[in-house]
């Protein structure tokens, strides 16, 4: 018979996991909890989640997989993506960068799982923010050619004026 704080864990984890765009998994054995904490901090900043619950209940959460089956071995923290499908992820992954830890082990994207290597390369992804900033990029920078050529005519203008100015004034 299940414990209530084990039923109450699991409902929390499956509201969660209905609310989120992305789920990843990642093995945290070694980082100690100050950075833990920082970690999660920069998760949250950037609309995520990291929870450390018990791997029985996020399989049960998640689903019988082979591949959650293997993800899911020792100490795992799941990070929950709330707002951009990448940002969360991408904070993983450069903080990984500088302490070699947490190593990702499984993703859970549109409800289909996807292994280690493919979180690897989704955290290469550009986030939706930066994105949005290429494209705004690309329609505006026609636009400002097309102001800097009107006012090559009008400078030219000026620059005539001027010297014809000048030419009188001696």
């Amino acid at each position: 018979m299940p414990s209530q704080k084990n039923i109450t864990n699991l409902a929390d984890i499956q509201n969660k996991k209905a609310k989120s765009k992305t789920v990843f998994f990642a093995h945290y054995h070694g980082l100690k909890s100050n950075q833990i904490n920082d970690l999660r901090g920069k998760i949250k900043q950037v609309g995520g989640e990291m929870v450390v619950a018990k791997n029985t209940l996020l399989k049960i959460a998640f689903g019988k997989s082979i591949e959650i089956d293997n993800a899911l071995n020792g100490p795992t923290a799941t990070i929950f993506s709330y707002e951009d499908d990448i940002s969360p992820l991408k904070v993983v992954a450069d903080y990984a960068k500088e302490n070699e830890l947490p190593t990702f082990t499984a993703g859970y994207l549109d409800n289909i799982i996807i292994n280690a290597d493919e979180v690897v390369k989704l955290s290469k992804l550009p986030s939706k923010q930066e994105l949005k900033a290429g494209v705004v990029r690309s329609i505006s920078s026609p636009l400002y050619g097309i102001v800097n050529v009107l006012q090559g005519n009008i400078r030219n203008l000026v620059y005539t004026l001027k010297a014809i100015e000048s030419k009188k004034s001696v």
